[in-house]
C-alpha cells in the first residue's frame, strides 16, 4: 500500500523516578514496544490520551534500536483526550527531511499530518486544533453600531492583500 508498518497497541509502563533531565512537575515513564528488524527502523508514532484532560509532551526516546541506537521524538505539544480529534495524533523523529527524501515508508502519515495541519477553512478554532490556515482581517472596528467605525476588511483584495490572519472562525461583521 506504500504505507509503513503500524505496529500493535501499547500502554505507559512504570514510572521513572532516577531521570536525570526531569524538571519540576515532570513525569517520565517506561514503555515497551513490540518491534521487529523486519518492520525498518521506527520512523513515527501515533499517541492517544484517554484521561479526561490533557497533558504536554516533552518527548520520547526509543533506546536500543537494533543496527541504530537511540531514536528521538522531539514532540513539545499538548495532547488532548482522543474524542477531540478527528484525526490520531503523529509525531515524526527529529531528522528532518527534504519533500523528495522523505522514506517511502513515512510519505502516507506526513501528507495526512499536513492535510490535518491545513484544515478546511471551515468552522471556528478550538483551543485544541492545531489547524493553520489563514482567513482576512473581516471584523475590524464595529460598523454594525456606527458607520463611522467601520473599517476596510484587510487581505484577500488586490488593493490590499496582506496582512493575513491565522483563522479563527469569527463571524465578520454584518455590515462592512
Amino acid at each position: 500500500t506504500g504505507k509503513g508498518k503500524v505496529g500493535k497497541k501499547t500502554f505507559l509502563g512504570d514510572l521513572l523516578t532516577s531521570v536525570p533531565t526531569l524538571e519540576d512537575k515532570q513525569s517520565a515513564f517506561s514503555i515497551h514496544f513490540e518491534w521487529h528488524g523486519d518492520m525498518g527502523i521506527p520512523g513515527a508514532f501515533y499517541i492517544e490520551n484517554f484521561m479526561p484532560h490533557e497533558f504536554f509532551l516533552v518527548s520520547m526516546s526509543l533506546e536500543d534500536v537494533h543496527n541504530h541506537g537511540t531514536i528521538n521524538f522531539v514532540c513539545n505539544s499538548w495532547i488532548y483526550n482522543t474524542e477531540k480529534y478527528e484525526t490520531d495524533r503523529i509525531f515524526f523523529t527529529n531528522k528532518t527531511y527534504l519533500p523528495g527524501e522523505t522514506p517511502a515508508p513515512l510519505v502516507y502519515y506526513r501528507h495526512e499530518e499536513l492535510k490535518t495541519l491545513r484544515g478546511d477553512g471551515t468552522g471556528e478554532r478550538k483551543e485544541w486544533e492545531r489547524i493553520y490556515d489563514y482567513d482576512v482581517y473581516n471584523d475590524l472596528g464595529e460598523p454594525d453600531k456606527n458607520a463611522t467605525m467601520a473599517r476596510p476588511v484587510l487581505g484577500g483584495s488586490s488593493t490590499l492583500p496582506y496582512p493575513r490572519r491565522g483563522r479563527t472562525g469569527r463571524k465578520p461583521t454584518q455590515k462592512g
